[in-house]
């Protein structure tokens, strides 16, 4: 069999394709476990709105605890993503996946941002949402149930 130079390079070329396939075809979850090194977790969706007295607040800083253990506060907090409409979405490995499913207190500050995504009290809702013991927004998330429309309406009365 007498290879010329466009055979080989046909050959080439198509070894190389059918090389890189492999990592293409690999789905985004797939990728982010050969990442991570590990499998991935269920998340489930935990997104909605939240307003103090009535209006959308840009700085409200919202974090979740697991209800059996309170002095653990999971590590995804989060600030209101749009501060126009009050608008918030949990993530563990990408934007708005959410958290694992069970069940959860949430807390509240309503903090002054400073530079570098940082906030600094004193609390502006005068203390009254940011205690996991006496939060009054238990969440239970199970599997397969997104939860995307919550809506928290606090005060600072």
């Amino acid at each position: 069999m007498i290879v010329t130079r466009t055979t080989f390079t046909g050959i080439l070329l198509g070894l190389v394709a059918i090389s890189g396939c492999g990592e293409r075809a690999l789905t985004e979850q797939q990728r982010m476990e050969k990442n991570l090194g590990q499998s991935l977790k269920t998340v489930v969706p935990l997104a909605g709105t939240v307003t103090v007295d009535g209006k959308p607040q840009k700085t409200v800083v919202i974090k979740l605890f697991k209800s059996d253990n309170l002095e653990s506060q999971l590590p995804n907090s989060f600030t209101t993503a749009d501060p126009e409409e009050g608008k918030f979405a949990f993530m563990t490995y990408k934007e708005g996946d959410g958290v694992e499913p069970g069940e959860y207190v949430v807390t509240f500050e309503l903090m002054k941002a400073k530079s570098g995504g940082r906030f600094e009290g004193p609390d502006r809702l005068n203390d009254r949402y940011n205690d996991p013991k006496s939060s009054q927004f238990p969440i239970k998330l199970v599997a397969g149930e997104p939860q995307k429309e919550l809506k928290f309406e606090l005060t600072t009365r």
